[in-house]
């Protein structure tokens, strides 16, 4: 019966395959090291342009008359009911007494504002035992010098 010449090779041929397979192996394993490295550099590069681009801009989106018309009417309606202002870092908070014709008026600002301003994020919470309401709006950096600009500083301010 005829041997295979894959069998007949000696301790120190299989060493030596061994050892080549090994290093190539690891060259394989060092080239896919470094198009994975590449491949997450590119997947981190374009994860910012997207999360760049879907940000809204710091603005509103009203038109001059209209936005006028919002400071005159529900703005200002809304600031004549606040209790307090106070300036966060990213934002405001507003503070407003409890009943139902105030709640009314907050949530319906709210759902006006995020539509035209649509950058901003509002949390609305409402006390136990029919207590205050407190409104924060915030957003990314500049936004508390935005709503600065937009509102009346005729709110009561606390520290």
């Amino acid at each position: 019966m005829r041997r295979c010449a894959f069998v007949r090779m000696t301790a120190a041929a299989w060493i030596l395959v061994l050892a080549l397979m090994a290093s190539v192996a690891c060259e394989f394993a060092t080239i896919d090291g470094a198009r994975r490295r590449e491949r997450d550099r590119d997947r981190d590069r374009r994860d910012a342009i997207i999360r760049t681009m879907s940000d809204p801009p710091i603005a509103c989106s009203l038109d001059p008359a209209a936005l006028a018309s919002r400071r005159a009417g529900l703005l200002a309606e809304l600031l004549r009911e606040s209790t307090s202002r106070i300036e966060l870092p990213d934002g405001c908070r507003f503070t407003f007494a409890a009943s139902s014709e105030t709640l009314a008026l907050v949530t319906r600002a709210i759902d006006a504002e995020r539509q035209c301003c649509r950058f901003l994020t509002f949390h609305l919470t409402v006390t136990a035992n029919l207590g205050e309401f407190v409104v924060e709006l915030t957003g990314p950096a500049g936004t508390r010098e935005f709503l600065s600009g937009l509102l009346d500083r005729d709110a009561p301010e606390s520290a």
